[in-house]
């Protein structure tokens, strides 16, 4: 088992992938993914199963923040479940086709590309405040189930719950208010981290290289305190949603998404 220094430490990275759950309405892969990448090689990881541990691990941490996160929103009548089931059963498909491709398949020219992706987003999210508040939103059915699959099988290969790439796409196209894209968002998430997680148990329950107490990729081990801590952070989260503007709201999706290009980006390199 860990030594309780290493318990602690991702006790706390998992408080703050929570802060960023709740507060946007993302899995908080972007802050897991960058540190564990540093924190599991002490823990004996191989390199070899090195990120479809990170992946796995974190996808098992966001179901638990994002369904306590759409809990919080939900009590504040601020998840669009109307979009929330439609995409997020579709993603299903797309989550377990991700994890599984992932399992198999170098996926260094999809990270670059998402990079790229998030990178135009953010910049979009980031200096167009009202364009998207004042059109109709979209709750045709063939277009959620479309949204559902495509963005689980992106974010789920590269370990993300699917926040990081269904906020844009709500806000830029399908045109969901900006108060309400952070609660369903995390309902979304909910369908999308568990299917992927399942899929990176199936695919690595036979990997010889996982390390001790993980099941299949989700390396419980360390999963339980990264989970511990986002359990704790997402009410926090939320709370600092609660007191920010509609327009602030925008402006962190942009800054955070903007983090996310370049850290896809600099990963992808790096392997």
């Amino acid at each position: 088992m860990l030594s309780l220094p290493f318990i602690l430490l991702l006790i706390l990275v998992g408080c703050l992938s929570g802060i960023v759950a709740g507060l946007l309405g993302l899995g908080g892969g972007i802050i897991m993914t960058p540190i564990c990448s540093i924190i599991y090689p002490y823990l004996g990881v191989n390199p070899v199963v090195l990120s479809h541990v990170i992946f796995g691990t974190n996808l098992f941490v966001a179901s638990f923040s994002s369904l306590l996160s759409a809990f919080r929103y939900h009590i504040r009548n601020l998840v669009l479940w109307r979009a929330v089931f439609p995409i997020g059963i579709f993603s299903i498909i797309g989550g377990l086709a991700g994890s599984t491709i992932a399992a198999h398949l170098s996926s260094q020219t999809l990270l670059r590309f998402f990079g790229v992706f998030v990178l135009f987003a953010a910049v979009r999210m980031y200096y167009e405040f009202k364009s998207s508040d004042h059109r109709e939103p979209i709750f045709n059915l063939p277009v959620l189930a479309f949204t559902g699959i495509c963005t689980a099988f992106i974010t789920v290969m590269i370990g993300l719950g699917g926040g990081s790439l269904t906020i844009p796409v709500m806000v830029l196209i399908l045109h969901y208010p900006v108060r309400n894209v952070p609660g369903t968002s995390s309902g979304i998430i909910i369908f999308t981290a568990v299917a992927g997680m399942i899929g990176y148990i199936i695919n690595g329950r036979h990997e010889p290289l996982i390390p001790d107490y993980s099941l299949g990729y989700v390396y419980l081990a360390a999963g339980i305190p990264l989970m511990l801590g986002a359990m704790l952070g997402v009410p926090l989260g939320t709370w600092i949603n609660s007191k920010t503007s509609t327009k602030r709201i925008r402006q962190i999706f942009g800054i955070v998404l903007f983090v996310v290009g370049i850290k896809m980006i600099f990963f992808t390199q790096s392997q």
